[in-house]
């Protein structure tokens, strides 16, 4: 938990889905509903560079908090939920600020070589 920042994890995407800051959250949710055991970020760096951090310019008025303590609180509790409901989220984007997952090579996971699959 980053500062006033919270949010949860549903494995039961039916009864609901909860936000948690970004779509990714959401969408983590839907992959282990749907029964997926690994996920793969690809591109999810978790960097906010200048004044526009939104890809719509509606959404979190500028000013009212803190993208990166959002974004890290989210990621910590899908961490959490993984550990608990046992799936696993890997980082294979190049670069970035996300090191909650482990990480692995983008070029080893298309070419099925990396090791750190669930037994």
């Amino acid at each position: 938990r980053h500062g006033n920042y919270f949010t949860r994890f549903s494995n039961n995407c039916y009864a609901r889905v909860f936000d948690g800051y970004t779509i990714t959250h959401s969408v983590i949710q839907l992959a282990v509903h749907l029964g997926f055991k690994e996920i793969y970020l690809i591109g999810c760096d978790c960097s906010y560079l200048g004044e526009k951090q939104h890809f719509i310019e509606h959404g979190v008025p500028v000013g009212t908090g803190d993208n990166a303590a959002r974004l890290m609180t989210s990621h910590e509790v899908v961490e959490k939920y993984a550990q608990k409901l046992g799936f696993k989220v890997f980082n294979a984007t190049r670069g970035g600020y996300l090191e909650v997952y482990p990480r692995v090579n983008l070029d080893d996971v298309i070419a099925n070589k990396h090791n750190n699959k669930i037994q």
